[in-house]
């Protein structure tokens, strides 16, 4: 496949990954009709994600996955860095976590699959997709700090919409921009938590030495799935980043 479309040894695993989530957004979609808004809405964001990692001219500015045993360090650090999260949400006033509504319209028995492991997966590549096209954007002089920060700012504003298109109910159905815009202030704690997350697993994943999102997708796995287990506990309905 590398010779074939010319992608980087780095980014091998996670084209490998984006084309198993892709086949089973399709099968889930097609096999349980309570999926298919989730798996409807994943699978395309598999598909711009595809796109973006298989074409050669972004692979050098693109964060994969190293086959290495480096890895399981970045196991590690994920898993410190959500468990970390969870505890800086719980002392920082103002910051939530969301729920949000497209988990919510999933079948209970299969709301663990999409929640803890298709959205880790697929919203940390495609934003981390966002941030390597941005890169690129700015190759012809190098990339200064300053616009790997740009970088990171955009990649993180991106996560923090992408959220609040699920967090927000009732906000495509807003009669106008300030009935918008007061239903998105109804969660703004959970869209600030959102964009704090992506923000500091931007910066850990793009440093030197390290470039590799398996960092920013296990710290997003262990949110969700300590999330998932405290509503599941109380009753309520299940949600994460």
């Amino acid at each position: 496949m590398a010779q074939i479309i010319e992608i980087k040894e780095d980014n091998q695993i996670v084209v490998i990954g984006i084309i198993t989530f892709l086949i089973l957004s399709i099968i889930l979609y097609v096999i349980y009709p309570g999926l298919k808004t989730a798996t409807g809405i994943y699978g395309f964001l598999c598909l711009i994600s595809l796109g973006i990692y298989t074409n050669p001219a972004f692979q050098d500015y693109l964060y994969g996955i190293q086959k290495s045993l480096k890895t399981f360090l970045w196991i590690g650090a994920g898993i410190g860095i959500g468990l970390g999260y969870i505890i800086l949400t719980r002392l920082v006033p103002g910051m939530s976590m969301g729920l949000p509504l497209v988990p919510q319209s999933v079948d209970s028995s299969l709301r663990w699959v999409i929640i803890c492991v298709f959205a880790p997966f697929i919203e940390d590549v495609l934003r981390f997709s966002i941030l390597g096209l941005v890169l690129y954007l700015r190759r012809k002089d190098g990339i200064s700090k300053g616009e790997l920060w740009l970088a990171i700012i955009l990649q993180g504003l991106f996560f923090v919409i992408l959220h609040a298109t699920s967090y927000a109910a009732g906000w495509y159905q807003a009669p106008t921009w300030l009935g918008a815009f007061t239903i998105i202030s109804a969660v703004q704690g959970s869209l600030i938590a959102a964009g704090i997350f992506a923000l500091i697993s931007g910066y850990f994943v793009s440093r030197d030495g390290v470039k590799n999102i398996t960092i920013s997708i296990v710290a997003h796995f262990v949110i969700n799935s300590i999330l998932f287990a405290q509503f599941a506990v109380v009753g309520l309905n299940i949600g994460g980043l």
